[in-house]
């Protein structure tokens, strides 16, 4: 398996779990990763797709924060919620719904 496919994985898992949560959002697709990665590697623009990953992991966060979260968890999410607005990259945002992963990992 690609390294792509890994990472766009792990994205869609952890939009799942907000999903899982609150269905009134859009169901996630690993393809959004991808596509994004894609225009990245062809030096494409990339601030439209970026911005909308970015929109979805910060919906998924709130959808967290709704729940009944311990002082660290909620702390925790508050850092994601940094960390997403300052991404830039495909590999940022990765790392995003990779932190939020283990972060929300209760939630499974």
């Amino acid at each position: 398996m690609s390294t792509i496919e890994i990472k766009s994985m792990n994205y869609e898992s952890f939009l799942n779990r907000a999903y899982r949560l609150d269905r009134r959002i859009r169901r996630p697709s690993k393809a959004e990763f991808q596509n994004l990665v894609r225009l990245e590697s062809k030096n494409e623009s990339i601030s439209k797709n970026l911005q909308e990953l970015k929109d979805r992991l910060e919906k998924a966060c709130l959808i967290f924060l709704d729940e009944e979260l311990t002082y660290q968890e909620s702390e925790n999410i508050g850092m994601l919620r940094s960390l997403i607005a300052q991404a830039d990259t495909s590999e940022r945002i990765y790392e995003c719904a990779a932190r939020g992963l283990v972060m929300t990992d209760r939630f499974k």
